[in-house]
């Protein structure tokens, strides 16, 4: 019975009770029998009786407080059961849940409760006590700044385990100051440090500290181990790690929950459309309103209900839906659209053959965004199309690292139709690249089942870029037996991601020379190999030749 009763509650308080299983001492234990008597009183459907006697213990009883917190929520009696969470937060040992579920019905909470539960931890005498950064994290952004912008975060006050301080304006101009006692040291995790570590993840970290606090791969580990809150915080975290299929799931229930939720609307539609699901994206923005849509955060990557038809507009135009695409994109115009909005434009009018109207699109587009080689790459089929030969070949110079260009010469009869195919192709490639990327970053944090997930989305939309991910990471440990594997591997295919694996791992052994050689040829098959203009700095400092490649090709 008492579980039909906690189901009411939502899945958060749920999934964080079952996932901190064995990090505390069980309530019983602490509390004696009264809150077993309380925890039966429930299960029998006896909730009055259960309420009063929780209520009877929860002074000395942390577990009885979380079970009067969970009775009272259950009579949407919110107010009370955010007392009982409140004091649980300020104990030196918060049950498993408390945290969680206090989060989940702040949004809930009369106006006057919530500014109670916003100035929690104002002090370092009577700080809030959470687990770690992610926590701390989470309670920033959904209860301090519910639905407001956070800004000038900083974080080099915050410690774990121990007392610590964030400094922060929220909204912009209101400065704020919140403590925290992180009650979990890093060190009870198993530090992620095995044969994988250290090249991969940890270059992500620079960007995370100043955003979340997260200094450290023990850190980074304790923040992305599931069980995950559908909030803003994680999603933007995951997004680092370039985690498409645990947002996907994330995002599904913040659309289901606040379904005018602009930023979280785009998000989820966008990574539809990017693994393939055109239609469930076009369901996705069919759902929201426009004139109920809101914006809940300026710091993601969503700036506008712009950004709405834009993605309707990618949606329709795999479906090669092109006049809707072409109606849906030019409303995104209207609504402010300066980049996305143009290109995919410019790329809808050059299959209907209207080459003069998508270069003036495509190159509004650019002039925006420069750093856009399939923009460029576009413009330069548009401008061969009109006759301007010598025009599309400075293009095409901008999009020298793209995939595509190397092949304009040998493929010039191909259709308008088949070389929208290959850039939707290469996108798809690009995709599985960032997905492979995200199987490497789980595997040095040793959470192997995340990476599989990741890698087998990579398979889907690329197969091979996961197999030789892997490789690297096997390289950056043991570069000779990755070097063995590769060459097996290349009996069979001989592919630019494989070929880079070969460079990698030759660079890692000190064989400079030979290293060149291999990712000169991978760099010929497609110069937008991830990672290859960097894995080139360190081969040409290890040859002292800073335009090393360049002398290779001049046989030099």
């Amino acid at each position: 019975m008492f579980l039909l009763v906690l189901s009411l509650l939502g899945t958060t308080a749920l999934a964080a009770d079952t996932s901190d299983a064995g990090t505390s001492p069980p309530a019983k234990a602490e509390c004696g029998p009264e809150l077993g008597e309380a925890q039966r009183a429930a299960d029998e459907g006896r909730l009055d009786e259960a309420l009063a006697l929780a209520r009877k213990s929860a002074d000395g009883c942390p577990g009885a407080r979380l079970l009067a917190a969970r009775l009272l929520a259950h009579q949407s009696r919110f107010d009370e059961a955010s007392t009982f969470l409140e004091r649980e937060l300020l104990s030196p040992a918060p049950s498993p849940g408390a945290f969680e579920m206090l989060v989940g019905l702040f949004p809930r909470l009369s106006p006057a409760r919530q500014e109670q539960v916003v100035s929690l931890g104002a002090s370092g005498e009577a700080p809030l006590h959470v687990r770690g950064v992610a926590q701390a994290n989470l309670w920033l952004t959904d209860v301090v700044c519910h639905e407001r912008r956070l800004d000038k975060l900083d974080t080099d006050d915050v410690r774990a385990p121990g007392l610590g301080s964030y400094s922060f304006e929220c909204p912009p101009g209101v400065p704020r100051r919140v403590f925290f006692f992180m009650t979990e040291p890093w060190s009870r995790r198993r530090p992620a440090s095995g044969k994988g570590a250290g090249l991969s993840v940890e270059r992500v970290l620079p960007e995370l500290g100043p955003r979340f606090g997260i200094h450290s791969m023990q850190e980074l580990r304790e923040a992305v181990e599931e069980p995950l809150s559908a909030d803003r915080g994680s999603v933007w975290l995951l997004s680092w790690l370039k985690d498409y299929p645990s947002q996907l799931p994330l995002l599904t229930q913040m659309v289901r929950e606040s379904p005018d939720d602009l930023e979280a609307v785009v998000n989820l539609s966008n990574i539809q459309i990017l693994f393939g699901d055109q239609r469930g994206a076009l369901r996705t923005l069919d759902a929201v309103s426009l004139d109920t849509v809101t914006l809940k955060d300026s710091r993601g990557n969503v700036k506008g209900a712009s950004a709405l038809f834009s993605m309707r507009c990618r949606a329709l135009l795999h479906l090669r839906k092109l006049k809707e695409a072409e109606a849906a994109c030019r409303t995104a115009l209207e609504h402010g659209s300066k980049k996305n909005g143009p290109e995919t434009l410019a790329l809808v009018l050059y299959l209907r053959g209207k080459d003069a109207e998508a270069l003036r699109f495509i190159r509004a587009s650019l002039a925006d965004s420069q750093k856009n080689p399939a923009g460029h790459f576009l413009h330069g089929l548009l401008l061969r199309s009109l006759g301007k030969p010598e025009e599309a070949a400075e293009a095409w110079k901008a999009a020298a690292d793209y995939g595509l260009t190397p092949t304009v010469e040998a493929r010039r009869k191909r259709s308008r139709e088949d070389w929208v195919r290959a850039m939707e192709a290469y996108q798809r490639k690009q995709t599985a690249e960032e997905l492979a990327f995200c199987g490497h970053y789980y595997l040095d944090l040793e959470l192997p089942k995340r990476a599989e997930a990741c890698f087998a989305r990579a398979e889907s939309l690329h197969p091979g870029l996961a197999a030789a991910e892997r490789l690297i990471h096997q390289a950056e440990s043991d570069p000779e037996a990755a070097l063995r594997a590769t060459k097996a591997l290349l009996r069979e295919k001989r592919t630019p991601a494989l070929l880079y694996v070969m460079a990698f791992g030759f660079q890692r052994v000190k064989q400079p020379t030979l290293a060149l050689g291999w990712l000169d040829e991978s760099l010929r098959g497609d110069p937008g190999q991830p990672g290859a203009r960097e894995l080139l700095t360190r081969i040409c400092k290890q040859l002292s030749q800073p335009d090393c490649l360049e002398q290779f090709r001049k046989g030099k």
